[in-house]
């Protein structure tokens, strides 16, 4: 039969009828040559490996400098070398925030295993320095106190409740009640041998830092300014001098804290206790549930107490400063008032603030108070550690010593030789002061005192320090301190260019302003016989004793000086010097002629006037404009008493 008899019907049928003909060589060969080359690509993919130990550390630093902390963490999951070598490099700088579970380790169960509670992996701080320790390059221990936190301290009754068959009434505590977080951190800092275990651990440590604020210095209180400000304190600001070309690369290098290996996130959000009647009334509903009463009946022994007492809520005072607003209001005279600056605190906003540094309240005392011992154990248990692991040479590579920050009521725990001399390996420390205002104390039991301190007392103990310990060193070549205390780096429109602190030059600060002190005092000048870099920030001295204890260094070791911030006074002199008021502005023009500079513009003021004879020094008569061009910032005299907001009544 004709096979195209079924075209001569109907062309149409042969499209219509189902082909069972294998298909032909040439529409096969695409799909064949597809197939092949996925599967060589997915042999080849299969044959590569990643190159186990292959690829350097130094292109591990090269990625990460392009990467998120957040991606740098996710970078160590990836495989055992992803982790040893990105680990290496993101501990390389660590800064550990001082907390009572610092050396807490994981709990075994009854077999034996780990209990691998989310609260006790966050907490498991000597984990964290036996696993990582031998990265750290730069460890630092960090204890700092908030304005904000000293605002509104956690409720700890200074009183207690006691029920009787008239009522129920307030009585003070036969003993000190301590606040909770504040004990355990003090029992922490106790633990010496738990802080050489964790030091000892940091084998390739170069910089060994602390940084501490008791909150005993200056505070802004009401100052919006100072308290929105970002003024950063680095930790690690110290570099070799020797190698200034490393400088700006040093210092974009991270910084690992604590909470960021606990993953923990900061809380910034407002106080709980921003209105007065909820603190008070959280205070004795404390109170009331201390005495033993339960639900629906603490708020109805609350009110008993008040009837008891034939008082309100309004009225009872915690805070124990009711008198210290009629005080500041008649401070304020009415032209002042008139005159007030839109960035001063109104005295009725001054007034309701929480933390007025002039009147403490009794629980912001107590805070201080035990703040204080934290510090103090913290710091000693810190140097002791320190002692015992030098004398066991385990500080090998260590070659600085930062103390980013530390009360001058602490500088003494310092003063050990042995901490100095045992460190052979240290060529730099660094050495930045808080000065003192205040010190709290407790008298008796019930009574914390807060007393004023004038911060120049702080001059003579970082003397002891830098001549009778730090100086005596000959392996220490390099010398940094600051006063973190006003000057143009303060924050705030009390302390900006105000409170400047003498260079510890002398034990006894008021030898700056004598005439021929460096010839009769030769002996109490400072000496650094040893230092060949000596950097000074945030401080002022007399011309002549400047030069001379400049001089004396020169003529030792010394090579390289630095000095940021620092103001010269006048020259000293017997003559009676003329109010800049009198001068006029002939003897302003003339100075300024001298330095070829252009009197100030409108609006700039002038600094007050001097009038200072019998040998004391007498400040350069610049106006703001001259000071800041000719180089010469804030007050060239002895610190002013301190401003009514900080100064008890």
């Amino acid at each position: 039969m004709d096979p195209n008899w079924i075209d001569a019907i109907d062309p149409a049928l042969r499209q219509r009828r189902p082909s069972t003909a294998p298909p032909s060589c040439d529409e096969e060969m695409p799909a064949l040559l597809e197939l092949s080359d996925s599967h060589e690509r997915s042999q080849a993919m299969s044959a590569v490996t990643w190159p186990t130990n292959e690829i350097p550390v130094e292109i591990f630093e090269i990625i990460i400098s392009y990467l998120t902390r957040l991606e740098v963490r996710c970078l160590r999951l990836v495989c055992k070398e992803f982790e040893n070598k990105v680990s290496a490099q993101y501990f390389r700088n660590v800064v550990v925030p001082f907390k009572s579970e610092l050396y807490s380790k994981l709990d075994r169960d009854e077999n034996g295993v780990f209990k691998r509670t989310s609260s006790a992996l966050l907490s498991n701080g000597m984990r964290i320095f036996q696993s990582f320790g031998p990265h750290i390059r730069r460890f630092a221990l960090s204890l700092e106190l908030d304005e904000d936190t000293l605002s509104y301290p956690p409720v700890k009754p200074s009183q207690e409740a006691v029920p009787s068959f008239w009522g129920i009434y307030r009585w003070p505590h036969g003993t000190y009640h301590r606040y909770t977080d504040l004990e355990g951190l003090e029992q922490t800092a106790d633990e010496t041998e738990a802080m050489k275990e964790a030091l000892k651990c940091l084998v390739k440590v170069t910089n060994l830092g602390l940084c501490c604020d008791a909150g005993l210095g200056f505070l802004s209180g009401p100052d919006h300014i100072a308290r929105g400000a970002t003024t950063l304190h680095p930790v690690f600001a110290t570099q070799n001098w020797r190698h200034t070309g490393s400088e700006s690369q040093a210092r974009k290098q991270p910084i690992v804290t604590m909470s960021d290996l606990n993953e923990m996130v900061k809380d910034f959000r407002k106080p709980v206790f921003e209105n007065p009647i909820s603190f008070k009334r959280t205070v004795l509903q404390k109170m009331a549930s201390d005495a033993g009463y339960s639900g629906a009946q603490i708020n109805e022994a609350v009110l008993m107490l008040l009837e008891t007492e034939g008082t309100n809520i309004n009225a009872i005072d915690f805070d124990e400063r009711a008198t210290i607003i009629t005080e500041m209001e008649a401070r304020r005279v009415m032209a002042q008032n008139a005159h007030r600056a839109d960035f001063e605190p109104a005295t009725a906003e001054a007034v309701n603030h929480p933390l007025i540094p002039a009147s403490l309240t009794r629980a912001q005392k107590e805070m201080l108070l035990e703040l204080e011992w934290a510090h103090r154990a913290m710091i000693q248990s810190y140097v002791i550690g320190l002692i015992d692991n030098a004398r066991d040479n385990c500080f090998k590579n260590l070659t600085t010593i930062t103390i980013a920050k530390i009360p001058s009521s602490h500088v003494y725990i310092l003063c050990r030789h042995e901490l100095w001399q045992n460190l052979s390996s240290l060529t730099n420390v660094s050495l930045g002061v808080i000065a003192d205002w205040r010190r709290v104390s407790k008298s008796a039991p019930g009574c914390v005192e807060d007393d004023t301190v004038s911060p120049v007392e702080a001059v003579g103990k970082v003397y002891q320090l830098l001549n009778n310990y730090i100086g005596a060193q000959p392996h220490i070549e390099s010398l940094h301190f600051e006063w973190i205390c006003g000057g143009e780096f303060a924050p705030g429109t009390y302390q900006r260019n105000h409170h400047i602190l003498p260079a510890p030059f002398f034990e006894q600060p008021q030898l700056m302003t004598r005439i021929d002190s460096p010839r009769t005092n030769t002996d109490d000048l400072l000496s650094l016989p040893f230092i060949k870099h000596l950097s000074l920030k945030n401080c002022w001295a007399s011309p002549h004793v400047l030069l001379q204890t400049i001089r004396n260094m020169a003529l030792s070791t010394l090579e390289k000086l630095d000095l940021e911030s620092v103001s010269l006074s006048g020259p000293p002199t017997l003559t009676p010097q003329a109010p800049l008021q009198q001068a006029g502005a002939a003897n302003n023009a003339h100075l300024l002629n001298m330095i070829g500079m252009h009197p100030a513009p409108p609006g700039v003021l002038v600094p007050p006037p001097t009038n200072i004879a019998n040998g004391v020094v007498a400040p350069f008569p610049f106006n703001a404009t001259a000071q800041q061009l000719a180089g010469v910032f804030g007050a060239a005299f002895m610190p002013p008493p301190p401003p009514n907001n900080q100064a008890p009544p």
